[in-house]
């Protein structure tokens, strides 16, 4: 794809990329990560040399294959079509490359070369659905913008100056996000110690304690079991048996014995006293293949506390399978598996009932009407019960971390009154909804930072970001220098190898 010639500023010159880089590709040796492992077994960091990858650094290898500054732009597995992410950098030393990266040595500024590399639009040159890839033919032939050198230095210095500053506000922003969510979690600690609503409970001494609160849950769980169990009896046409009440299971109860101490008017639960069903997996289901099909909420939609149709998909489920798994509001969903850092992420769906089914990866909690849903989900996302579950998560090597039914139902939540409940989450909702509202504020300005990088770069290659100087040498002049430089380099090689070819005979 050409440039207009209106577009090229004064002394710069377009080429392809292939007329001013070496391409060193064939030189590349692959390595899976078991031989890796093996090579860098026992040795000290001093013996090993970086091993690089389509984005970056993937790991250490113990040799090198090049040294020296180079371009290295992703083959496959890049980010090319996302204008914000990188998709060139610049490596120097001894170093390793994947074959995921192409590697190139350029005869103008490889800072430069790189830079360029990193705000051009891929979308002409990759092919591929899924897994996006750059061939050496498509790269060869991707056109370069080729500015004077002293220009070319003059843009990366300016570049990297700017590049430097945003870098230093974008550490601020994300430090500020850093503390905001320290604060999130000491709010909800405070909040499930009873320090939020100290001042509530000395204003409100009429309130009955939360221990008489639990008892008349369980009443209620038990008496809703036997009826069950009496309207099971009647569609049989059976008489209950004489010891039918003793199946029934108590729910099991919380272990305390490493919990901190509750004010005086609430009292300890598990979650398995508090549900009015038993808990659910969700189903595993394909992908539809068809227009129709059953909604499904995806995992995401646990992660980003979003339960919206950016986060469902369709799939082939058998209704007959399914029927118990349609959602309804106030329904608490735990991811039972993730990363450690997200196993047992707990949220609740706020919108109508019967809008989706949920996958296998999440459990369904719906605990009885005599407690707040949405306290039950506050409590689930404190750092306490957050703690609880990445401590009882399970995982073999190379696998997410999961957690199971079992860790749920035993999972302990602080009960205090009902009226205290509902202070509770009043507080935390106002105090989070403002740290959400910070939380937004700082997420735009980092795409404004990302935004601004982008742009920094389209100026600097419309010679836009520096003043030129009419004293620079033309472009045109480096390139025929480079064109000369390689025919000669060509001759050369090929008189060496006829010499060779002469000796031997």
């Amino acid at each position: 794809m050409g440039l207009e010639a209106a577009r090229i500023p004064n002394g710069w010159a377009q080429t392809s990329l292939e007329a001013v880089c070496q391409i060193l590709d064939s030189r590349r040796i692959p390595l899976n990560s078991s031989e890796r492992s093996r090579r860098i077994a026992g040795k000290s960091a001093d013996d090993l040399y970086p091993y690089y990858g389509a984005t970056g650094q993937v790991g250490v290898i113990d040799d090198f294959i090049f040294d020296g500054e180079h371009v290295l732009l992703g083959e496959d597995g890049a980010p090319f079509l996302d204008p914000f992410k990188v998709k060139s950098y610049l490596v120097g030393g001894k170093f390793w490359v994947n074959n995921h990266a192409h590697i190139l040595k350029a005869a103008i500024s490889n800072r430069y070369l790189s830079r360029y590399l990193n705000q051009i639009d891929y979308s002409d040159y990759v092919t591929g659905t899924t897994r996006l890839k750059l061939t050496q033919n498509a790269l060869k032939r991707i056109p370069v913008l080729v500015a004077p050198t002293a220009e070319q230095h003059r843009i990366v210095t300016k570049i990297e100056e700017l590049f430097s500053e945003l870098d230093k506000g974008i550490e601020s922003l994300k430090t500020a996000r850093a503390k905001l969510n320290v604060y999130r979690q000491a709010v909800l600690k405070h909040a499930f110690e009873g320090k939020l609503t100290a001042q509530w409970r000395g204003e409100h001494l009429e309130a009955k304690p939360a221990s008489e609160l639990l008892q008349r849950i369980l009443v209620e769980r038990r008496r809703g079991w036997e009826e069950n169990q009496l309207r099971k009896f009647a569609e049989k046409g059976k008489a209950p048996s004489k010891n039918w009440k003793a199946k029934y299971k108590e729910p099991a109860t919380a272990d305390t014995t490493d919990l901190p101490l509750l004010p005086d008017s609430w009292c300890w639960s598990s979650i398995d006293q508090l549900i009015r069903e038993p808990l659910r997996n969700g189903h595993s289901a394909v992908a539809s293949q068809t227009d129709g099909g059953i909604p499904t909420f995806s995992i995401s939609a646990v992660t980003d506390g979003d339960f919206s149709a950016k986060n469902i998909k369709m799939t082939s489920a058998d209704p007959l399978k399914v029927q118990d798994l349609w959602i309804e509001s106030d329904d608490i969903f735990v991811q039972r598996s993730n990363t450690p850092e997200l196993v047992g992420t707990a949220r609740r769906y706020r919108g109508e009932n019967g809008r989706a089914i949920f996958p296998d990866l999440l459990i369904r909690i719906r605990v009885t009407s005599s407690v707040l849903s949405a306290f039950v989900e506050l409590a689930l996302q404190s750092v306490r019960c957050h703690a609880y579950f990445r401590h009882k998560s399970q995982g073999i090597s190379g696998s997410m971390p999961k957690i199971d039914q079992d860790v749920v139902r035993l999972a302990a939540i602080p009960i205090p009154p009902l009226p205290e409940q509902e202070a509770i989450i009043e507080a935390v909702e106002g105090q989070l909804t403002v740290i959400d509202h910070i939380e937004a504020e700082i997420d735009g300005q980092l795409l404004k930072a990302d935004s601004l990088r982008q742009s920094v770069l389209k100026k600097a290659f419309a010679g836009e970001l520096v003043p030129q100087d009419p004293r620079d040498e033309p472009a045109s002049v480096l390139l025929d220098r480079i064109k000369a430089e390689r025919e000669k380099a060509a001759k050369n090689n090929h008189a060496k190898k006829t010499k060779k070819r002469k000796a031997a005979a």
